[in-house]
């Protein structure tokens, strides 16, 4: 018996649908690619590099980094901290 109801798989389909159309490739090959080759890809197809932001929060006790965009040394430190 699954834990998810008939709307949480729906929303998931729809939600991975929606992020196909966004990337142009399936979740199922979205979620076997490293974040790395991932990263390379879009940069390849934008012709950019690729930027990360945080949207600051509007309730709660907020972030303390509001919303600052870090660069891709931080983002790479924060996620080697992360896999410690």
């Amino acid at each position: 018996m699954s834990i998810y109801t008939q709307k949480d798989r729906e929303t998931l389909r729809v939600l991975e649908q929606t992020v196909e159309r966004g990337i142009g490739c399936k979740a199922a090959d979205i979620r076997n690619v490293t974040l790395d080759r991932q990263r390379s890809s879009v940069e390849r197809q934008q012709g950019h590099r690729l930027v990360f932001r945080r949207a600051f929060p509007v309730i709660g006790r907020g972030n303390i980094m509001g919303d600052r965009t870090l660069s891709r040394e931080e983002v790479n430190l924060l996620v080697d901290k992360a896999l410690r």
